[in-house]
């Protein structure tokens, strides 16, 4: 069954709909952070739609999108980083599929994680590689081991 123009604008939320949901959820945000985020995929780009007459555009998002917003507000109240917080987005859409995350944000995502990922320098490495042989040296390992 089609829906109508009115009923599929009706599922979707603008900015101020986001800055709401997520203040129903207990979280105080402003609009800067859903670009922020919207531009490293951890939200949906905002589909534009022309207000006519030179009014300008209206931008708005599926309402799906506001229940990632809260899921990734929650982690990163854990204290996720924002790299980690990434696995979000790419894990609804491998579970869910595009109906809450669009494939088209899911490669948003990993591009942005492979990025942050490329600039590991050489301490970071050594740092890793230290840490690692200390978490699997046994007090009992002979040097040759």
């Amino acid at each position: 069954m089609a829906l109508s123009a009115r009923q599929a604008q009706s599922d979707r939320l603008d900015m101020s709909g986001l800055v709401a949901a997520a203040g129903r959820a207990g979280f105080e945000i402003k609009p800067r952070l859903i670009t922020d985020w919207a531009s490293i995929g951890l939200l949906d780009q905002p589909e534009a739609r022309g207000r006519g007459r030179g009014k300008g555009k209206s931008y708005t998002w599926p309402r799906q999108q506001a229940g990632l917003l809260i899921a990734v507000l929650n982690k990163r109240k854990e204290g996720v980083g924002r790299i980690a917080l990434l696995n979000i987005p790419v894990a609804t859409w491998l579970i869910w599929g595009d109906r809450y995350t669009p494939l088209r944000q899911a490669r948003r995502a990993l591009a942005t994680w492979a990025r942050a990922n490329l600039r590991v320098g050489p301490e970071k490495v050594g740092r890793t590689l230290r840490d690692t042989l200390r978490r699997l040296d046994h007090p009992d390992a002979t040097p040759a081991d």
